[in-house]
């Protein structure tokens, strides 16, 4: 087999033609490209530039998409669950779905079969969101894996329609689209109906949604279904793509593998397993695009917003911007090495920003780290064919197509 190739590096091609367009008119309103950090913070604090309706027809008004009082009424019902000042509040669960993901990893190691990458990461991400949010313990082999996939691919295929004039809404995709949401909407229910049965507590979202905490507000049925699809989303998509990308990414760079290896082996710190995690994120932001709107007029480095008005602002590429970043393209983990300093505030932001900076941050950074530190203590994971991966844009960047990967048990030092 030919060396591991490095195509998934470089920029997406998609991406840079969107950004490279002028600003112009798309479905009756102005869209306002913005790449550059200073313009980001501009756009992500200012008071009259809110979320705007660009995925709620996918994927329903949930936390991530809703603005205003509706958004700040949720976040204060839901931010117990997920404290930004306990980031080990939820260590346990980790832990547990670490370990169901290490036990199907040990029962391949040796053997010669193969695994598929992302389907695998998203098994893992997907059973520890389910016993966080909704008090279910999935078991280690269970099959929703497949099924968000569908989901999550079909809606972004779908929600580039309403991002790229150039990409016209594909009849087959939205009938795909529409399947898959209906299969989701079916285990929404079945969520739902486990959480009405079992008595779940309000220590855990779903009994929140529930109505299980008399002080918070009363959360509608299309209510809790918006924000049970909310958290598959930002809970199992996001950190089960960061750990795809990881792995590909030290797989295509066996030096860099070797030192966290090393470094792993000698139990002294675990800060170059954490650059590489942080390195990763800049070069495949877990959220590659951010859609806002204007609700009145303001200026952004010298584009003037009208109420109606989109800024489009691709975390993708501001996290590449040679602006701020040398070797933007580059795999270079020592950029956050100890002691770093970001080029700008906004120079990498893949959580996101201001007032909606990620309410799961925390247990998204705790679940990345652990199980890469564990996976790699133990195990190589090594790409099992050298095909290309032209990017996969949607929801959240992916490669085009699953990855089979080989697990081989390590000899520690």
């Amino acid at each position: 087999m030919a060396g591991p190739t490095h195509d998934f590096l470089q920029p997406f091609e998609r991406i840079q033609r969107l950004m490279d367009s002028e600003p112009g008119e798309q479905g009756g309103r102005r869209v306002i490209l913005i790449n550059d950090p200073a313009d980001v913070q501009t756009v992500m604090h200012s008071p009259v530039i809110v979320r705007n309706e660009t995925m709620r027809a996918l994927a329903g008004d949930g936390l991530i998409f809703s603005d205003g009082d509706k958004w700040r009424e949720r976040r204060r019902a839901m931010q117990p669950s997920f404290p930004p000042s306990d980031p080990e509040r939820h260590a346990p669960e980790v832990e547990w779905a670490v370990a169901g993901l290490m036990s199907r990893l040990e029962r391949i190691a040796g053997t010669g079969e193969t695994f598929l990458l992302l389907e695998e990461m998203l098994r893992f991400t997907t059973r520890l969101i389910y016993r966080v949010a909704f008090g279910i313990e999935l078991s280690v082999d269970h099959d929703k894996a497949p099924m968000l996939i569908r989901f999550f691919d079909s809606a972004g295929e779908t929600s580039m329609a309403f991002i790229d004039s150039r990409s016209p809404l594909d009849i087959n995709a939205m009938r795909q689209f529409q399947d898959a949401r209906r299969d989701l909407d079916e285990e929404i229910e079945s969520i739902i109906d486990h959480g009405r049965r079992s008595g779940v507590g309000a220590d855990h979202v779903l009994g929140v949604l529930l109505g299980k905490s008399s002080e918070e507000p009363d959360f509608t049925e299309e209510d809790v279904r918006d924000e049970i699809r909310t958290l598959l989303l930002a809970g199992a998509e996001t950190t089960s793509n960061v750990l795809t990308w990881l792995f590909l990414l030290l797989d295509a760079h066996p030096d860099e593998r070797d030192v966290i290896e090393a470094e792993l082996d000698e139990a002294a710190t675990n800060d170059r397993l954490r650059s590489a995690i942080l390195e990763t994120m800049r070069l495949f932001p877990p959220v590659w695009f951010i859609s806002r709107k204007a609700i009145g007029s303001v200026s952004v480095s010298g584009h003037d917003f009208e109420e109606g008005d989109w800024a489009f602002l691709c975390t993708y590429l501001v996290q590449r911007n040679p602006d701020y970043w040398e070797r933007p393209n580059d795999f270079v983990p020592d950029r956050f090495a100890p002691g770093y300093e970001l080029p700008h505030r906004y120079a990498w932001f893949p959580f996101g920003g201001g007032r909606h900076l990620c309410l799961g941050k925390a247990l998204g950074e705790l679940e990345t780290f652990v199980a890469a530190r564990r996976i790699m203590h133990s195990f190589r994971l090594v790409r099992a064919d050298d095909d290309p991966l032209p990017p996969r844009i949607g929801l959240v960047l992916k490669p085009c197509h699953d990855v089979p990967m080989l697990v081989e048990e390590r000899t520690r030092g």
